[in-house]
Order: C-alpha cells, then sequence, then structure tokens
C-alpha cells in the first residue's frame, strides 16, 4: 500500500497543472508570424464599429459639421486651471458622436464622463478634422455638462497600423503629439482625452506604453484632475496591448466589448453570454476573463467595459440562427430596432448566446437583425455589476429616449444594491440646449422586466438626427466594406493563415480558444446549419446567464478526478 501511496500523489499533482492549464487555455496568445499578424489587423481596422460609423457619417451629411460651428476655436471664456472633479463611485463613459450631438438627450444623472467623438489623427501628427470641438456649441455642452457634474473629454482617432507607429515610434514624435493633443484638450475646455488608436501591432507594443505614459503625467501636470483613457480590442490576438501596464497608468480601458459580429460577416449578436453551436466561445465573459488575467484582478476597477447601443441588420440564407449571410449587412441603432421589431416578426430569443433578434423576408430574400432589446441588455447590465467592472456605452444618441435602457443603467450605477433594475432612471435634457426635431418624450412603455409582448411602440422616431450612425435597413450601405468582394478577410470569423483568410468559418468552427491551424481568433458564427428550433421563442428563460460558461468550468471534470484521488489517498492513508 505504501508505494501506491507516492503515485497517487503525483498524479494528484499532475492532475492539478493539467486542470490549471485547461481553465486558462482559452485566453493563450498565439504565435502569429508577421503576415498573419497584418492580415488580423486590417480585419481588425476594417470592422471596427467606430471606424465605420465615422466613415459613413462623413459620407451621408455634409452638413453634420457646419450644425455643429465646424471653423476656428472660439476663444475659451477662461482657461481652466484644473479639469472638473468626477462624481464618486461607479463610471459610466459614454461616446457621444458629433453626428448625433444635436438631437440627443442626454441622461446627465447616470452619465460620469462623456467622450467627444472625435478629432481625427493622422499618421503625420496632424488633425484633420475636430468636428466641432472648441466650437461655440462644443463649449456650451461642455458648461451644461459641468453644471450636471459630467466631465468631457475629447476623444482621438486613428484607425491605421502605420500610421500608429509612426505617430508613436520616436521619444520625440511622442513628445509633439502629447503637445498637441493637451493643447486641445486645455483650449476646448475640455477634462481630459480618449485614445482611439485600433490596429495596434505588437512592435509598438513598447512605443504605445511610453506614449501613454507620458501622456497621462503631461495632462495631469497641465491640467490637474484629468481623465486620460484610452479604447481598447474585446480580442487582443496579437498581445500588442500591454493591459496592465496601459490600466496602470491612465485612468481606464473602454473595452470595446462589441463587434464580434459585423455587417461584414455572418449574422449574430454583438456579444453572446453563452457558447454553443452555432456560436463560438467569444463571449462577455470571456472578455471580461481576460481582461483580468492579463490586466491584474486588482485593476478591474480600471476596466470600462463598452455595452453596444446598435446592431446590425443582414440579408441571410435563411431565418434561424447560424444562417449565413447573403450579402453585407447594416448597422442599426437600439432606437431603429425597437421601433422596427414589433412590425416584423417581433423579438425572438437565441437562448445559447441569450441575445435577441427579428427577422423579416422582402421578395424571397431572408433579413436578420441583431440588436440587444430590454430583456438582453438586462443580462449584460447584471453580468458587469456581478463582476464590478465600469461601464462604456457606444454610442450616445443610439437609445436616449427609451427608459427601460436607462433604468437598468441607473440601477448598475446605484450598485444593484437598493432597487432591482426599473428605477427611477432621472430626467433628461438636450444635448447643448439645441431643439430636438424628434420625440419629446420617452419612446414607449418603461420596460418592466418581462419579455417585450411584441407590441406596437407607440412613440415616434427621432427625425432630427442624421441616420448616419444608423443607416436606414431598407437602403444599401455603400461605406462598409464588402464581405463578398475579394479582398474581404474577416479575420475574426477565421484565422490568419497563409492561405486564404477570406473563406466563410463554416469550413473552420474550430474554436478560437485552441491557437493552432486555423484558429479563430474571434470566434463570431461557427455557422452550424444544425440550429436549435428552440432559438425562435420569444423570451428569455427565467433566472439569469445560465447558458454562460467560463473557463474555469472547462476545468469541472478534472476537479472532480482530483477531489476523487484525494479522498481515495486520505482512505489509503487512514487504513495503512
Amino acid at each position: 500500500m505504501n508505494k501506491i501511496l507516492p503515485f497517487l500523489m503525483c498524479f494528484s499533482l499532475v492532475l492539478t497543472t493539467v486542470c490549471a492549464t485547461a481553465s486558462t487555455g482559452k485566453h493563450l496568445r498565439p504565435e502569429l508570424t508577421l503576415e498573419q499578424e497584418k492580415t488580423w489587423l486590417n480585419s481588425l481596422i476594417e470592422r471596427s464599429p467606430h471606424r465605420l460609423a465615422l466613415q459613413l457619417a462623413k459620407h451621408s451629411s455634409a452638413l453634420v459639421d457646419d450644425l455643429l460651428g465646424q471653423g476656428p476655436m472660439a476663444p475659451p471664456a477662461k482657461t481652466a486651471k484644473e479639469a472638473l472633479t468626477p462624481k464618486t463611485g461607479r463610471r459610466l463613459y459614454g461616446y457621444l458622436p458629433y453626428w448625433t450631438i444635436k438631437n440627443t438627450k442626454l441622461h446627465w444623472k447616470q452619465l460620469t464622463q462623456l467622450s467627444w467623438f472625435c478629432a481625427e489623427l493622422e499618421s503625420n501628427g496632424s488633425f484633420s478634422s475636430l468636428h466641432g470641438w472648441g466650437s461655440a456649441d462644443a463649449k456650451a455642452l461642455i458648461a451644461q455638462a459641468h453644471s450636471h457634474g459630467v466631465q468631457v473629454t475629447l476623444t482621438v482617432t486613428l484607425f491605421s497600423t502605420s500610421g500608429i507607429h509612426k505617430v508613436i515610434e520616436t521619444a520625440t514624435k511622442r513628445t509633439q503629439l502629447i503637445k498637441k493633443i493637451v493643447d486641445l484638450v486645455i483650449n476646448g475646455g475640455g477634462d481630459g482625452v480618449n485614445i482611439d488608436f485600433e490596429g495596434l501591432a505588437k512592435a509598438d507594443r513598447d512605443n504605445m506604453k511610453a506614449f501613454i505614459i507620458e501622456l497621462n503625467k503631461t495632462m495631469k501636470n497641465k491640467l490637474p484632475g484629468a481623465d486620460v483613457t484610452l479604447a481598447t480590442p474585446a480580442v487582443d490576438w496579437s498581445g500588442a496591448w500591454d493591459y496592465d501596464v496601459l490600466a496602470e497608468n491612465s485612468d481606464g480601458l473602454m473595452v470595446m466589448a462589441y463587434g464580434l459580429h459585423w455587417t461584414g460577416g455572418s449574422p449574430g449578436p454583438q456579444l453572446p453570454m453563452g457558447t454553443g453551436k452555432p456560436w463560438t466561445h467569444k463571449t462577455l465573459e470571456w472578455v471580461v476573463d481576460d481582461y483580468v488575467k492579463y490586466g491584474k484582478a486588482e485593476n478591474i476597477d480600471k476596466f470600462i467595459i463598452g455595452l453596444p447601443l446598435y446592431g446590425d441588420s443582414w440579408p441571410s440564407s435563411s431565418d434561424q440562427p447560424g444562417a449565413k449571410q447573403s450579402a453585407k449587412g447594416k448597422a442599426v441603432t437600439y432606437e431603429k430596432a425597437k421601433i422596427e421589431a414589433p412590425t416584423k416578426s417581433g423579438w425572438k430569443w437565441e437562448p445559447i448566446s441569450q441575445s435577441s433578434y427579428y427577422t423579416y423576408k422582402v421578395g424571397g430574400q431572408w433579413y436578420q437583425t441583431w440588436v440587444d432589446n430590454p430583456q438582453a441588455f438586462n443580462l449584460r447590465v447584471k453580468y458587469l455589476d456581478k463582476r464590478d467592472t465600469q461601464m462604456g456605452l457606444w454610442a450616445l444618441g443610439y437609445a436616449d429616449k427609451s427608459t427601460e435602457v436607462w433604468k437598468d443603467i441607473d440601477w448598475f450605477m446605484d450598485q444593484g444594491s437598493k432597487a432591482a433594475p426599473g428605477a427611477d432612471a432621472g430626467s433628461t435634457t438636450d444635448a447643448g440646449g439645441s431643439t430636438d426635431a424628434g420625440a419629446t418624450g420617452d419612446v414607449g412603455q418603461a420596460d418592466t422586466g418581462a419579455p417585450d409582448t411584441g407590441a406596437p411602440d407607440t412613440g415616434s422616431p427621432d427625425t432630427g438626427a442624421p441616420d448616419t450612425g444608423s443607416p436606414d435597413t431598407d437602403t444599401p450601405d455603400t461605406n462598409q466594406p464588402d464581405a463578398n468582394s475579394d479582398d474581404s478577410q474577416d479575420a475574426m470569423e477565421d484565422s490568419p493563415k497563409d492561405t486564404e483568410l477570406g473563406q466563410d468559418s463554416s469550413d473552420n468552427s474550430q474554436d478560437a480558444g485552441a491557437p493552432s491551424d486555423g484558429l479563430n481568433l474571434f470566434g463570431d458564427t461557427a455557422n452550424q446549419t444544425d440550429t436549435n428550433a428552440s432559438s425562435t421563442q420569444k423570451s428569455p428563460p427565467e433566472g439569469g446567464c445560465s447558458a454562460s460558461r467560463s473557463a474555469t468550468s472547462d476545468a469541472a471534470p478534472c476537479v472532480l478526478i482530483l477531489m476523487l484521488v484525494l479522498v481515495t489517498l486520505r482512505q489509503t492513508r487512514a487504513n495503512v
């Protein structure tokens, strides 16, 4: 019997190691070749919701900049000596796109920071457009925000791997750019900056760290109390972003936890809650776990998890989840979907991803529209509360008249300790005091947490805002990448291999967590044809996020075996 004891002890040690590896395997970073990384980054930029919305806005309304007072910066009434002191408690960080500003009702009670989107940076270090930042309208909005205790930051965008490299590659260039950014923020009367650089290469990892460290220090020296954040991806497959260092040397990482399905790929939710066919394993839980793993658990209060107030609509091969796209899709705001869903199939519930969608047919062609309805949004808010992260929104103006959304946000901001979701969401006001050409009240009934009945929405849509961030589903979007073209590279569905990358993911439904041949980088739709018939039920199951599965659950069988081994070991020793 004594000979068995060493064997059992050794086996227990090995099993423990195997279990530990299994529980974290889905967060391992693969070793990408330079060509693979290039393909990955190009696709990441191509499908960026921020870039696509900005591109569409610029091409859809030549009047938007004029409405915002585009031109020379208005002289500041008084140069601020320090930034506005932020509200205490949880953070709600909302991007405010310039194309929604004139007709957006801002929920000042819940907001802690709003970020003016955006100032466009070029690879030569100059700004091609400020989109109204520094104008009289912008400063009026800032004054209004300050009266409600809300900080206003400026988002600086750059959607180019080579462009990012050029502006941060040397200490001199970093210092020059930082001076421009700090001057823009201070002269515009702002409280800080959000750096939205998308497509960062791993070779610039250290340059980005140096840039953020210097920016944070300089901004706070020039403007004490300034808020410095940066937008970071839901999936950093190449390991370009040093989450922990960046979090510790900034005020937060605005995690873009959306866009796993996009207009150039297959239909599906922005970010699933659960995993299984027809979806692969990238979920909201996976994203938070990944940031905890690489950004450190002690920095979780720096993780601002961005939730989408929009979705996408696709021509599809059928009305079933997991169907393939027939052509490129188009973006749809929450409020547009809320109005349209009852006129189509009504909201449907996909239980595996715990997401909502609706379908319709035009001339024999099926269409699927995936947007998080009140129940889906509620589940995601509850999960962020459970993990005690901060919350971000893309974007303000996409759901500002929907009380059910803001009741959940209000509950979250109250830390979920005083009331269930559905508490008073507070009052709203027009951004900048401008005239709202649309509905003056909230659209539809307040959501009480019950499933959507599919009753028609009696509220009227906001007709004053340019429909640029959310193109009408009945008109083609000519500015979005064509997923059917030869150069379409959906690397978030398909892996960066040396062979063709535009292949449909139905040929590669491998779990993205196993970085090997044909690894599925983002793990959106696996495009299985055997969809679950129950996926068409109209309401979510009771009991919350039952379908979500974490990495630790993968190790459950190992843990059970280990427990049996330990019990056997104990009993054996007792018998001896």
